[in-house]
């Protein structure tokens, strides 16, 4: 009936009385009614499992690093979105066959139309490749399908 977290944390609690010590359940109820919110000194928080989570602290110039990478990846991905749309013409002229006129613009706009549309798919896969197998693993996966 009990979930495997909670087998193993009745056999932590049950080592933890023969040694004579607390369980470290009651070490993090305690630590937890103390303070409800996470960003508190206490280095443990509770997520929706109840699975205690040690927070890693981080510099503010690791924050920084990550701020800067986050604006430039972002930066260059709507940079190329941009330069697309602007060379859409040149690019319908170049890339579709010759019909209507208009017909070559409409294409390569429908290109453009589906790499929008793809955006929050790809999100969706990506995102559920890092939940079960690690974003290391989900950037890996999405590198390789560029490539």
């Amino acid at each position: 009936m009990l979930g495997k977290e909670h087998k193993g944390s009745e056999l932590d609690s049950n080592r933890a009385q023969q040694n004579g010590s607390k369980s470290p359940e009651l070490e993090i109820n305690h630590n937890l009614e103390k303070s409800d919110s996470p960003t508190d000194a206490s280095p443990l928080y509770v997520d929706s499992n109840d699975i205690p989570i040690a927070r890693r602290p981080t510099s503010a110039c690791e924050l920084c690093k990550s701020l800067i990478g986050a604006a430039a990846g972002n930066f260059l991905e709507w940079f190329d979105f941009a330069i697309f749309g602007l060379l859409a013409d040149e690019i319908g002229h170049n890339f579709f066959p010759k019909g209507a006129d208009g017909v070559q613009l409409l294409e390569a706009f429908a290109v453009y139309a589906g790499a929008f549309l793809m955006r929050p798919l790809g999100g969706a896969l990506f995102g559920w490749i890092g939940d079960k197998y690690g974003r290391l693993n989900a950037l890996r996966i999405s590198i390789f399908m560029m490539a």
